[in-house]
């Protein structure tokens, strides 16, 4: 892996407070935010940093770089789950207009002892560049700079002899960042490692839309038929079953999948595909998806908006069996967390 170290923006906290208000104005509009001085360079010469994210019981520490879209190209980072066309017209539009990578990308590898040694060295014995709460108190955003040279040639080498890392989050910029021939002016991306006892994995709702002329009686004897231990709930209550939310009602059942075959490729084909006769969910404008909500839910939310839709809920993915598959997931299988907010660090 080639990764590289960048001079980073950080948010001016002597000039924002970073809440809600200014967060959406730099998501909305981050040239007019960026342009009115609200950002620094905390060292002019390039370094690595380290993120940082604590939040309800789980402490996140990854590896904040440039990588190499070769990397990208040549199979050495490879995406997990299929991207959705018009989400890659809108990061190309992104990109073009804000000149910046905003938040890195996300990335997988296999456990690195060496690695997060050095990470957890570094943040007990430095002070962190910026520190953020939000989007409460309990959460916590640190930034350090890693500026030793020595430091960085051990962790740039060490990179070289990792071959094989996972997109978490960020498919969509990858695939619209990579587009570009080779050679092109700083053909790299911003990103973020993490190893696996660094993150986590959840599920999105899968909002389906029937067709009209289906009936919603046709529809549930259908599932049933193909599932088993079906039986009705009055609550998402445990992560084993597969749950389906329906017109104020909460199911749950299981789905068998061929051996060796995740559930997320067993339910596309048997349900997205045979009974609600969607060919390509990543086309689909009969598919709709929404992050599950850590700590509180969005179902009523979610129950109200869509009450006539079926809306279901996976049992999140393992992250080792995420790291060995070999076959791409359906889109929005994964939900990694922590999820990296806009404006932590920025690479213009």
């Amino acid at each position: 892996m080639k990764i590289f170290p960048f001079a980073g923006f950080i948010p001016d906290k002597t000039k924002v407070k970073f809440d809600s208000e200014f967060y959406k104005k730099m998501r909305d509009d981050f040239s007019s935010v960026f342009g009115q001085g609200l950002f620094i360079r905390y060292d002019e010469n390039p370094a690595l940093y380290i993120l940082r994210v604590k939040s309800k019981g789980f402490d996140s520490i990854g590896l904040v770089a440039l990588t190499a879209l070769d990397d990208y190209r040549n199979k050495k980072i490879v995406r997990i789950e299929q991207t959705i066309k018009q989400k890659e017209i809108l990061h190309k539009a992104l990109n073009f207009v804000r000149t910046a990578m905003i938040k890195p990308v996300s990335i997988l590898i296999n456990k690195n002892i060496t690695l997060n040694t050095i990470l957890v060295n570094w943040v007990t014995s430095h002070k962190p560049i910026l520190k953020i709460h939000y989007p409460d108190k309990k959460t916590t955003h640190q930034i350090w700079i890693i500026r030793n040279l020595n430091t960085m040639v051990n962790i740039i080498e060490l990179f070289k002899k990792i071959n094989h890392a996972l997109i978490a989050d960020g498919h969509h910029r990858f695939a619209s960042m990579a587009h570009r021939k080779p050679g092109y002016a700083h053909d790299s991306i911003l990103t973020v490692y993490f190893t696996p006892d660094h993150i986590r994995i959840g599920s999105f709702y899968r909002i389906i839309q029937k067709r009209k002329n289906q009936s919603d009686e046709v529809i549930i004897e259908r599932l049933k038929s193909i599932t088993h231990d079906w039986k009705e709930v009055k609550k998402i209550k445990n992560h084993t079953h597969v749950h389906l939310i329906h017109q104020r009602r909460f199911y749950q059942f299981k789905l068998t999948s061929p051996s060796g075959e995740l559930l997320n490729h067993t339910f596309t084909r048997e349900i997205v595909q045979n009974i609600f006769d969607i060919s390509d969910e990543t086309k689909s404008k009969r598919v709709l998806y929404q992050e599950t909500l850590e700590g509180k839910t969005n179902l009523h939310d979610l129950q109200t908006q869509y009450a006539q839709d079926y809306i279901f809920l996976l049992p999140p993915l393992k992250t080792s069996r995420v790291l060995g598959i070999d076959k791409i997931l359906p889109p929005k299988s994964t939900l990694f967390s922590p999820r990296i907010m806009n404006g932590l660090i920025v690479m213009k």
